[in-house]
């Protein structure tokens, strides 16, 4: 070592493993309300806390969605494998073996991804995405669609 010269200090801090993870819920639930009245639940088994990109990354999701001025009756309900929800709009999506059921009319909905518009109440199959819709009158195939929740116009 030169005369007059200090040796380099450096230091390698070990970081936990899960400082590098995202923060993660087990047995996740989540309510939104509008007028003081339940709009939806979701639940999950687990969810991954994505701070950063302002949303939830959801295993396993049900979504039930209450019918406005109801005081808390059912509308429809949706599962499907994995998801995410918005934290600042409360929109859900759903992707993965999506089903879709609206109670009262017997209604039955299977894609591959549902975007649920929390704030319109409308359900969106996107566009390129194939959806089979079963009702009392008949079994109907498509792509794309934006419909409100009950899946109606």
């Amino acid at each position: 070592m030169l005369a007059g010269c200090k040796k380099p200090e450096f230091s390698i801090k070990a970081v936990p493993v899960r400082a590098l993870i995202a923060p993660r819920m087990t047995e996740f639930r989540l309510a939104r309300y509008e007028d003081n009245e339940l709009s939806y639940t979701l639940k999950a088994g687990r969810a991954d806390l994505m701070e950063s990109e302002g949303q939830a990354l959801i295993n396993r999701p049900v979504l039930e969605i209450y019918k406005k001025g109801s005081r808390g009756r059912l509308l429809a309900r949706a599962h499907s494998r994995r998801g995410s929800v918005r934290f600042d709009s409360k929109d859900v999506v759903l992707e993965d073996h999506v089903f879709y059921d609206v109670i009262e009319k017997r209604y039955h909905l299977q894609t591959s991804k549902l975007i649920y518009w929390a704030q319109r109440h409308e359900a969106e199959v996107p566009v390129e995405t194939g959806y089979v819709l079963q009702t009392p009158q008949g079994r109907v195939e498509g792509s794309g669609m934006i419909s409100r929740e009950d899946l109606t116009k």
